[in-house]
C-alpha cells in the first residue's frame, strides 16, 4: 500500500476531516454527460488506495449525488474490507453519512441492506422523508435550508468519531473548505486529459468560490509515482 500506517491527530472539538480524489492532468474528476464512459479515471492501484483510505476512517461522508453513484453499502459490507479495518484497530463496520437537504426515495435502492450497517441521513428540518426510506437510515435534522457542516462536525464529534473521510461530492466538499474543516487531501493525478465543453465536466470543488483572503493553503507531505500516476498527500497549513 502507498498509504500505510497513517497517523491522524485527535482534535479536541471535532473530527479530523480528510478527503480523497482522483483527477485528470487537466483537473477533471468527472464528466457529467455519459459519466460511466469516462470511468474509471484512475488505475487499479488508485482504486486499492481508495479502499485503503477508508480503513482509517471512523465515519464516511457522501453528498446525495455521490451516494447515488454507487451502492457503497455493498463495498462496506465486504468481509475483506472489514478485516482490514479490524487490523487498523477500527470497528469492522464503517458508519455511513449521507448529506442531503432534499432526500427522496431515489436513495432507497442505494441504501437498503440487510446488514447492521449504520447509515445516518443528515438533512434539514423541513425535508420530507418517506417511511420506506426511514427503514434504512437514522435521520438527523439540522436547522436552515442546507445542512450546516459545522453543526454536522459537532454532531459527529459527540458520537465519538475522531477521523472522518469526505468522498464528495464537490459541492459538499466546498462547504467543508468554506468552513475551514478540510484538514488533508489525498489526490491521485491520472495521466489523462478530458478537456470539456458546455460545463459538462466538474472539478474537486464546485459551487464555492473562496474569496482571496479565504484561499486555503496546503503543504505537500508525501508524493509517490506508480507507473504514470502521481499520488499526493497534502495537509492544511
Amino acid at each position: 500500500m502507498i498509504y500505510n500506517n497513517l497517523e491522524f491527530p485527535n482534535l479536541p472539538n471535532r473530527p479530523y476531516f480528510y478527503t480523497n480524489y482522483v483527477s485528470t492532468i487537466d483537473g477533471k474528476i468527472m464528466v457529467t454527460k455519459n459519466p460511466k464512459a469516462y470511468w474509471p479515471i484512475g488505475s487499479d492501484v488508485d482504486f486499492q488506495e481508495f479502499i485503503n483510505l477508508r480503513t482509517y476512517a471512523d465515519v464516511i461522508i457522501h453528498g446525495k449525488n455521490t451516494a447515488l453513484w454507487h451502492r457503497t453499502v455493498d463495498s462496506l459490507a465486504k468481509k475483506e474490507f472489514q478485516r482490514a479495518r479490524i487490523k487498523r484497530g477500527k470497528n469492522s463496520t464503517l458508519p455511513y453519512v449521507v448529506v442531503s437537504a432534499h432526500p427522496n426515495d431515489e436513495l432507497i435502492p442505494i441504501l437498503e441492506n440487510d446488514t447492521k450497517q449504520e447509515i445516518i441521513l443528515a438533512t434539514v428540518d423541513d425535508s420530507k422523508i418517506s417511511a420506506q426510506l426511514q427503514k434504512y437510515v437514522t435521520v438527523k435534522r439540522f436547522k436552515g435550508n442546507i445542512v450546516d457542516v459545522t453543526r454536522l462536525a459537532n454532531f459527529l464529534h459527540k458520537k465519538g468519531y475522531k477521523t472522518a473521510l469526505i468522498e464528495g461530492g464537490p459541492i459538499l466538499l466546498g462547504h467543508f473548505f468554506k468552513q475551514n474543516l478540510t484538514d488533508e487531501i489525498f489526490l491521485t493525478i491520472a495521466p489523462k486529459v478530458f478537456g470539456g465543453e458546455d460545463n459538462n465536466t466538474i472539478t474537486m470543488v464546485e459551487n464555492t468560490l473562496l474569496l482571496p483572503h479565504e484561499i486555503k493553503h496546503f503543504e505537500l507531505i508525501s508524493s509517490e509515482i506508480v507507473e504514470n500516476e502521481l499520488f499526493l498527500r497534502y495537509k492544511i497549513k
